[in-house]
């Protein structure tokens, strides 16, 4: 499990069946699953159509954070399900050095901070990005 695609429907509503059909087969913690917030905004993202561009109403909906928040949550959630494997997969695991060992729980425990943040308000990243992108002399 070297590849992981991180697609914009991975955790949208439409993708329900299939995600829990893999949490099923994969045998997934609960702690993966996503918050109906979550979802909410990976609808969002998966219903943009695919131009290069954003338009009036696109900025209305607030397609284009949704998009962006989208990629960001669903990348912390793939990673999570990758180290959740990685640590379940005894015979590779337990061939990592100590050191490695440690760098995976360090990643791992900041990565299920950010995806509770995430569950309780997907754009939360989005908004601090833009917040400093604004403000660049009041870095938060």
């Amino acid at each position: 499990f070297k590849v992981q695609g991180n697609r914009v429907y991975d955790l949208s509503f439409s993708n329900d069946r299939q995600r829990l059909e893999q949490k099923d087969k994969q045998k997934l913690p609960d702690y993966l699953d996503p918050s109906n917030e979550i979802q909410q905004v990976a609808e969002i993202a998966f219903g943009m159509p695919t131009t290069l561009w954003f338009d009036k109403q696109a900025m209305e909906n607030n397609s284009m954070n949704s998009l962006i928040a989208c990629g960001q949550f669903t990348t912390c959630y793939n990673l999570l399900k990758y180290i959740y494997r990685l640590k379940n997969e005894k015979a590779v695991y337990m061939g990592l050095s100590d050191d490695y060992k440690i760098r995976v729980d360090v990643i791992e425990n900041k990565l299920l901070i950010d995806y509770d943040r995430f569950k309780a308000d997907p754009l939360f990243l989005t908004d601090l990005l833009e917040k400093e992108f604004l403000n660049p002399d009041n870095r938060v």
